[in-house]
């Protein structure tokens, strides 16, 4: 999704899918929520990996619509994705929540 509307729709349509017109948490406040976090990762040898974000890590960033299965019901979340470093974050942007924080880095055994 974008300003502009839906973008692209694959798989499954949801007809009654709600986008909110306003973000409760904006890309700045997400961005000063992130910045100073520890990230913590283990490579293929089981070394631990810690990176700090730094600002000029949020540099880039998109909204996403992110598909989030909890107990009982698949919710359809908008989040703003930033990736510092080799990182991929996703945080709603109603409610705040990180939904996902992950090393996307492959490392090698």
């Amino acid at each position: 999704a974008t300003a502009n509307g839906v973008h692209h729709i694959f798989g499954h349509w949801y007809q009654n899918a709600y986008i909110p017109q306003v973000d409760q948490v904006t890309v700045e406040l997400a961005k000063s929520v992130l910045v100073g976090r520890k990230l913590t990762s283990y490579n293929g040898w089981g070394q631990e990996l810690n990176h700090i974000i730094a600002e000029e890590n949020l540099a880039e960033y998109r909204k996403v619509i992110y598909p989030f299965t909890n107990e009982t019901q698949l919710e359809l979340r908008v989040c703003w994705e930033l990736n510092p470093s080799h990182w991929q974050i996703l945080m709603d942007t109603t409610t705040g929540e990180i939904l996902v924080e992950q090393d996307v880095a492959v490392y090698p055994f």
